[in-house]
């Protein structure tokens, strides 16, 4: 008796990932390379050094992609990756509970996306899953379609399955609660998905009264100072700085620290509001014919979490206590797999709690 797993042959990530993962690298390291070069003041070893960690970035790429292949087999998802530090995982299909689909800004100039499928596991859920970095956005269709599906078709295993996602399920489409939208024939999907809820702006008030939002203000400012200080930058140096701390300075103290409490309350204000529409831009939440619950959102990084429906474990409504001031809610999917990167099962923005409680009882039905 042969093994099925053998025929199926391995495939390897998208060729364009060797310019996208340095370019990564690079704009997440731009601050220290920044810093490199301004303050070296003409110091040939601080460009050696700027050269050296980009050419070391490209290498990288490269050995990763020559390293990492994948293969999904009628019984397992495989993942054998790595140079000098091999890891090889296999997951039981039968076990698979989330899939991820998350493209950046730069994955999204080249075609690209990031999947992240998700298995049940006592383990952390960022340990315990695959993740192929990165494939083209109708391989990452097709892949999302075949895992999620209640059994494997016939000749869709192993790169058979046709069809990308079809526009209608994009994010950014238009799309009304209750809407169906359907399949395109010509590439094999002929499923119909409805939708269950989309953005509504009047939601972005309850922005400031999540806790991640305001967290994540404080994360950007603080790294945007440090920079500023490694660059030998100082504010009270500035032309209209000096006179504006002297005014500052000579008012009353109860006024000064008032007026900084104001800035800063504006500041994370506004930095809420624009976390909220990076998040939530092209919301929208709709069930496919199996079921599979999937949430599209992102201005830019756009991002897919599907989870299947059969593997749905309840739902539920969240009221912190900031939320809970502004009779606001959120409404989360209950599921083993669910990793950081997937919001906690976020499946709507924060809205109000009559909404919230509406979805909740739509999912679950």
């Amino acid at each position: 008796m042969t093994d099925v797993g053998a025929e199926v042959p391995w495939r390897r990530l998208d060729g364009r990932m060797l310019v996208v993962a340095p370019m990564q690298h690079v704009v997440r390291l731009l601050p220290l390379l920044v810093i490199l070069l301004f303050t070296g003041r003409g110091d040939p070893v601080r460009l050696w050094i700027t050269l050296g960690i980009t050419v070391a970035l490209v290498v990288l790429g490269l050995v990763r992609w020559k390293t990492t292949r994948y293969r999904i087999t009628p019984d397992r998802v495989e993942l054998h990756s790595g140079w000098v530090r091999r890891q090889r995982r296999s997951v039981p299909r039968d076990r698979l509970r989330t899939v991820d689909v998350t493209s950046t800004l730069l994955h999204r100039v080249f075609g690209l996306g990031v999947l992240h499928v998700r298995g049940a596991s006592h383990a952390s859920a960022d340990h315990h899953g695959l993740k192929l970095d990165a494939v083209s956005v109708a391989e990452a269709g097709r892949l999302r379609r075949e895992l999620l599906q209640s059994s494997p078709a016939p000749g869709g295993v192993g790169g058979r399955t046709p069809g990308p996602d079809q526009a209608a399920n994009a994010p950014g489409a238009p799309g009304a609660p209750g809407e169906v939208l359907s399949g395109d024939g010509r590439h094999g999907d002929h499923r119909h998905s409805r939708v269950l809820s989309v953005l509504r702006w009047p939601w972005i008030r309850f922005a400031p009264l999540t806790t991640s939002a305001l967290a994540g203000t404080g994360v950007l400012i603080a790294a945007v100072w440090n920079v500023v200080s490694e660059l030998g930058v100082r504010p009270r140096d500035l032309p209209f700085a000096a006179d504006f701390e002297q005014r500052v300075l000579g008012a009353a103290i109860w006024l000064t620290v008032g007026f900084l409490a104001l800035a800063l309350l504006v500041v994370a204000v506004l930095g809420a509001l624009l976390m909220f529409t990076e998040r939530w831009w092209g919301y929208r939440l709709t069930r496919d014919d199996e079921g599979t619950l999937r949430v599209h959102r992102g201005l830019l990084t756009r991002r897919s979490l599907s989870v299947a429906g059969n593997r749905l474990r309840g739902v539920l409504v969240s009221e912190p206590l900031l939320l809970r001031a502004g009779r606001g809610a959120q409404t989360r999917v209950l599921a083993t797999g669910l990793g950081r990167g997937s919001q906690g099962g976020a499946l709507q923005p924060p809205a109000s709690r009559s909404e919230t409680h509406a979805l909740a009882a739509l999912v679950a039905g």
